[in-house]
């Protein structure tokens, strides 16, 4: 049996505007209960969304074994 690959067929860099993050931090955690603390959160996120990207894949050889939250970094919620 030959081993299983994955193959990368693009990579893309994930763009937000402001208004998409105040979106998601409202539907998440609410309306913020002051300017400072939205504009607290809006930083954080923009920061923590800098670096997203997404990944167009090929499993070829994928089986019922197959699981995408396989792809979690150790120590990190994120999933393909």
């Amino acid at each position: 049996m030959s081993e299983p690959t994955v193959e990368i067929l693009g990579a893309y860099k994930l763009e937000f505007t402001d208004e998409h993050i105040k979106q998601v931090i409202e539907a998440s955690f609410g309306a913020a209960r002051d300017e400072t603390a939205q504009d607290e959160m809006l930083t954080a996120k923009c920061d923590e969304l800098a670096s997203v990207a997404a990944f167009e894949v090929r499993l070829p050889e994928a089986d019922g074994k197959f699981d995408a939250g396989d792809f979690t970094p150790p120590g990190a919620a994120q999933v393909a």
